[in-house]
């Protein structure tokens, strides 16, 4: 179960359902309604209510879990909607969100990094909304690659469902267009104070040092995230993958990339010249080690010992079965 809020502003929540029929396991849409509030009682209200419409109800002695966020409407200990449904079905375990979980687990670490975080966001929201609310400065902006022979595109949205990969994908943007957004930029910025600043941001030294760093250190993360969101997705898999993306992160700690290294010593990015203000931060063993720690708070339960057999349930990872031609060899 889930909710979400529609153009007017109102919440909705859906319900899906996932059994096994036969050996097979499979996926069924129950509803999309609104509960009369977001509290944790008028949500019981509300799943009962649609449970006994779809003729669903009786068959709810052999629910054996819940998935939802972990809002506290919906995990509370004392009154949560999981806590109130296991007051009637006492085998049902409360599953908060593997791939939420993660994207908690950055927001937690990024959070000691605010200020120059908060500075590159602002940067890829306003190029977003800069060039997405006005036809003249796309225009301009693809007439600007055109003149400097760049194979550039337009602004990434930041945010989403699959928030991380979102960002990694609007770096990745940032830094294959930086010389026609800068250039563009700067040119405006003689009769557009919008754009004066957000190419102030664009030449900061920090800013660009910062996000080439945070570029390295989401690539393992996007990759959990995205395997943690398939539909053919075991625990045993999730707990493996978690423990590699750990092992990846580690190796990560203290490494400047060629490219990190040439920008800092140059302090040109692209063939243009970056301004610096105070100290450059280039170590990510800080950013790392708050990950890390925010990846063990968020998924202890995972990755107690007591789920390890589960592991075995990971049939995808097991030996392949030897061919003829192999055994010859």
């Amino acid at each position: 179960m889930d909710g979400s809020t529609d153009d007017s502003s109102v919440e909705q929540e859906s319900i899906f359902l996932r059994y096994c029929n036969k050996g097979k396991v499979e996926h069924k849409f129950v509803t999309m309604g609104e509960p009369e509030s977001t509290s944790s009682n008028d949500l019981y209200s509300f799943v009962i209510e649609q449970l006994h419409s779809k003729n669903i109800f009786s068959e709810m002695n052999k629910c054996v879990g819940f998935g939802s966020d972990g809002a506290s409407n919906m995990t509370g200990v004392r009154n949560g909607l999981i806590t109130q449904l296991k007051n009637d079905y006492p085998n049902i375990i409360g599953i908060h969100c593997l791939a939420h979980r993660l994207e908690l687990s950055f927001k937690d670490a990024i959070k000691k990094n605010h200020a120059t975080y908060d500075k590159l966001v602002t940067l890829l929201l306003g190029l977003y909304y800069f060039y997405k609310r006005s036809p003249l400065q796309r225009k301009g902006l693809k007439k600007t690659f055109k003149l400097l022979m760049v194979q550039g595109c337009l602004p990434k949205c930041v945010g989403g469902s699959r928030w991380m990969p979102h960002m990694k994908t609007a770096l990745g943007s940032l830094f294959k267009s930086y010389s026609g957004y800068i250039t563009h930029l700067q040119n405006q910025s003689h009769n557009n104070p919008k754009a004066e600043g957000l190419a102030k941001i664009l030449a900061s030294l920090n800013v660009v040092v910062f996000a080439l760093m945070l570029y390295e250190v989401l690539d393992p993360l996007c990759r959990l995230s995205l395997t943690l969101q398939a539909d053919e997705f075991t625990l045993g898999e999730a707990i493996l993958m978690v423990l590699s993306t750990k092992d990846a992160l580690a190796q990560l700690q203290g490494q400047k990339s060629d490219k990190m290294v040439e920008v800092i010593e140059s302090k040109r990015f692209m063939g243009y010249t970056l301004t610096s203000r105070g100290f450059i931060s280039v170590d990510n063993t800080k950013l790392i080690d708050n990950i890390l720690t925010a990846i063990n708070t968020r998924f202890s339960d995972v990755l107690q010992e007591d789920l390890e057999p589960t592991v075995i349930s990971a049939l995808r990872l097991w030996p392949a079965e030897l061919t003829a031609e192999y055994d010859r060899r």
